[in-house]
């Protein structure tokens, strides 16, 4: 450095001194002056040396043209080699000076700087510390950035679903952002843009100055490439945020108005934030995921809490000593105990009788780790005895080790009382198709005794003996027709005549007869709903429906006792027919006949059968059997569901559910029926496939002067038609037959003789027949048994009906 000093130094003397000759000494102490300035005293030194080197020369040797002065003996140049060596350490001297006081300067400056960046850090990461929010402490990061680092600053982060978005945008002039978050949300960016580019290489990107061509490639249109231009963008300074070697991010710096270039400086200064900022984000996100785990978990164990504790079964855990540790309210109920009593306690001390098995069934679970599925017992609670169904499995800690054993308990007394029912349901249904076909064949042999008893009743005269026995099989018709009706009335066969009428009326009306069934030592109490309970049934059928409860109840207290009868509106919905699907009751609305007794009871196998016709606890000679088979029948043909709950010694509650009506009575034209005389000269095909029966109706009008053509058959029937030209008034046909049935012979009459009355007769009911598709709703009809003078009053009737009726 020396040796350049000098000889820049000695060139700068050579080329002076002929522009100033004349001054030799100045400028050969400027040439000194300026060498030790720029080289320290040695290069002084060397520059003095070699300039007195020369004016010797000079001195020595004639002097050059452009030399005017040279040195004019020893000591002046001894003077001048002294005095450039003075000059020399002076200006040395000073320039050391100045090089300390710049170099304490720059240090300065440099320590200054390093405070601040490190003021800046710290304050950052205090800003990034301050709350695990990392979209507002990102925001908080970037409004500090400027104008330290930026006039501009933006943060994107990676979010889960892998997309980038910007979370912050800072300016010097707070009402500026609003510029680059409408840009933002108008143009979005692509792959190969500047921020998306250091996202997926991981590498910063710092552009001095900021290239026109740049912004040409970034701009969407010509409006984003004038805005663009418009904010003076200058230099350009994008650095990734990564943790756990994950591209989180990257934070974007950009100056604008201030004019200032980055360096590597600032580079370092943003790589030294965005590390920082990229932990805070990292922290941010594995705390929000942690406290997502814990949520969830709280929230898991919640809602095991609540299924555990709500749950519709019972559940309960128990210790290897077979003590109780937690129990649910259900399986409480079962028990009949509080929860809060099962705790500690052990199994054999809660469950009772049935406790030993419980024990053996969760030492097995204990000993074999292997659950046991669906063991049934019973147990007793203050109403009685209960069914119930339970599963044991094991509950295993960390290690693998059977820690508990928990239990799952349903209470199935309800599901075996519907099975109950629905078998009991199902051998009614069978037997009521064998009642209703019995009950048909002995409804056509009573209309031929019946009929044939009445023709002789009319041969005997007044004071013939013999009217006595006539009058005996009349009696014994009699009876075995009402049996008949009994019988169809279990199979649901029988004819009603269905009204809207008040159960609560009719309970009201029937008390002094109910109180009179039930005699002495049974008191009656009836608890009825305040408002009407409208039902559609035949009012005496359901007179007959309380009398034979009344009647059930009284033979079963002989000591004395209380029945009481209670009616409620009630509404079935959806569930209900799920938990008790064997009752096969569709949900709606209902008015509910309770009929309680506190009489003996009955166990299992009586209630099954309960309602069987012929079925009987009385000794033989006291009941036929008929009374709840009768009660049966009624309620099911009057659209309503019926069942029975009773334990031994625990008294008989009856639950009859009838559809609920809200209208008014509506009254139905009827057609007179005609009395005597029922007689006519009309033409009458009658067809019947019982010879007896046929034979017996077709007397009764002759009789009454009637033609008549008789059938056995429908198809029998349709061939007498076709054969005959002359007019038939009336069709009288019984509804089952072979070969061709009565609506499928009404159907072919309708189209041969347009108009033709029909008359259907059989031992089956209307409604039955209409039920089965055996007849057209609202045909005439006649039920067998009948007396000739009915059938001929019935037959009038329909002849002097006026107008068409229904065939087909």
């Amino acid at each position: 450095m020396a040796l350049l000093a000098a000889g820049a130094a000695l060139a700068l003397q050579v080329v002076l001194q002929p522009v100033v000759a004349s001054y030799f000494y100045p400028v050969f102490l400027g040439a000194v002056a300026v060498g030790a300035w720029y080289g320290g005293f040695a290069a002084g030194f060397l520059t003095a040396a070699a300039s007195a080197v020369g004016a010797l020369v000079l001195m020595l040797r004639p002097p050059l043209p452009v030399l005017a002065a040279p040195p004019r003996g020893w000591s002046e140049l001894a003077i001048y080699f002294v005095s450039g060596l003075l000059v020399s350490w002076f200006i040395s001297m000073v320039a050391r000076q100045r090089t300390l006081a710049l170099e304490r300067a720059w240090l300065f400056e440099a320590e200054r700087e390093a405070r601040e960046r490190n003021a800046f850090l710290a304050e950052a990461s205090s800003v990034l510390a301050s709350s695990l929010d990392y979209r507002a402490t990102l925001s908080a990061v970037a409004r500090l950035a400027v104008p330290r680092l930026a006039d501009w600053c933006g943060v994107d982060v990676v979010e889960e679903d892998g997309r980038l978005r910007r979370v912050a945008v800072a300016h010097v002039e707070p009402a500026r952002v609003g510029e680059v978050w409408d840009m933002s949300r108008r143009y979005v960016e692509l792959p190969e843009d500047p921020v998306p580019s250091v996202v997926r290489t991981g590498a910063p990107l710092l552009l001095r100055r900021i290239p026109e061509r740049l912004l040409r490639a970034f701009a969407r249109d010509p409006e984003h490439l004038a805005r663009l231009r418009a904010m003076q963008l200058r230099s350009l300074l994008i650095v990734p945020l990564r943790a756990r070697d994950r591209t989180l991010g990257a934070i974007t710096f950009v100056t604008a108005e201030s004019g200032r270039e980055y360096t590597d400086a600032d580079l370092s200064q943003a790589e030294d934030l965005a590390g920082r900022a990229a932990v805070a984000v990292d922290n941010a996100r594995l705390f929000e995921e942690s406290r997502a785990a814990l949520r969830a978990r709280s929230e898991s164990l919640a809602l095991l809490d609540t299924v555990f504790l709500g749950a519709p079964v019972g559940l309960a855990f128990v210790d290897r000593e077979l003590r109780f540790v937690r129990v649910n309210d259900a399986l409480a109920a079962i028990d009949g105990r509080p929860s809060a009593e099962h705790l500690g306690r052990t199994v054999e001390e809660i469950v009772g009788r049935e406790g030993p098995v419980a024990a053996w069934c969760f030492r097995q679970v204990f000993e074999t780790g292997e659950p046991l599925l669906e063991r049934e017992s019973q147990g007793e609670r203050g109403e009685g005895r209960y069914v119930t169904l339970a599963s044991y499995y094991p509950v295993r800690g960390a290690g693998g080790e059977v820690h508990w054993v928990g239990v799952i308990v349903m209470d199935i007394t309800e599901r075996r009382r519907a099975d109950e029912l629905l078998v009991q349901s199902q051998r009614m249904e069978a037997i009521a198709k064998v009642a209703g076909g019995v009950a048909h064949e002995v409804n056509n042999m009573m209309t031929v005794i019946t009929g044939f008893s009445g023709f002789l009743e009319e041969t005997l005269a007044p004071d013939d003996s013999r009217l006595a026995d006539v009058a005996e099989i009349r009696k014994a018709a009699d009876r075995a027709a009402g049996i008949t009706r009994q019988l169809l009335a279990y199979s649901r066969q029988q004819v009603l005549e269905p009204r809207l009428l008040d159960l609560n009326v009719l309970l009201r009306d029937m008390t002094s007869v109910l109180r009179r069934l039930l005699g002495q030592g049974i008191t009656l109490r009836l608890n009825l709903g305040p408002e009407p309970a409208i039902v559609s049934a035949d009012r005496s059928q359901l007179e007959q429906v309380f009398v034979n409860l009344a009647i059930n109840a009284r033979d079963a207290m002989s000591d004395g006792g209380e029945v009481s009868i209670a009616t409620q509106a009630v509404s079935l919905d959806e569930g209900y027919a799920q938990r008790y699907p064997s009752t096969m009751v569709p949900p709606g609305r209902y008015l509910r006949v309770t009929v309680s007794d506190t009489g003996r009871g009955m166990d299992a196998a009586t209630r099954v059968r309960v309602f069987e016709p012929f079925f009987t606890t009385k000794p033989v000679g006291e009941g036929t059997g008929l009374g709840l088979a009768t009660v049966y029948g009624i309620i099911k043909q009057s659209g309503g569901f019926i069942w029975v709950y009773s334990e031994p010694g625990h008294g008989a509650t009856f639950k009859i559910y009838l559809p609920e009506y809200a209208e008014l009575p509506v009254a139905s034209g009827e057609y007179p029926v005609p009395r005597e005389p029922a007689v006519g000269a009309e033409r009458i095909l009658l067809v019947e496939d019982e010879e007896a029966v046929r034979r017996m109706a077709a007397r009764a009008l002759v009789a009454r002067g009637y033609t008549v053509l008789e059938a056995a058959n429908g198809a029998e029937a349709l061939e007498l038609v076709r054969q005959d030209p002359e007019p038939i008034d009336l069709v009288v046909s019984d509804v089952i037959m072979p070969v061709l049935g009565g609506r499928e012979l009404g159907e072919r009459l309708a189209e041969l003789r347009p108009g033709i009355k029909l008359l259907f007769i059989s031992g089956y009911a209307d409604d039955d027949m209409t039920r089965r598709g055996l007849l057209v709703p609202g045909s005439p009809f006649l039920q067998k048994p009948f007396e000739p003078d009915a059938f001929a009053r019935k037959v009038r009737q329909i002849l002097e009906r006026a107008g068409d009726q229904r065939t087909g």
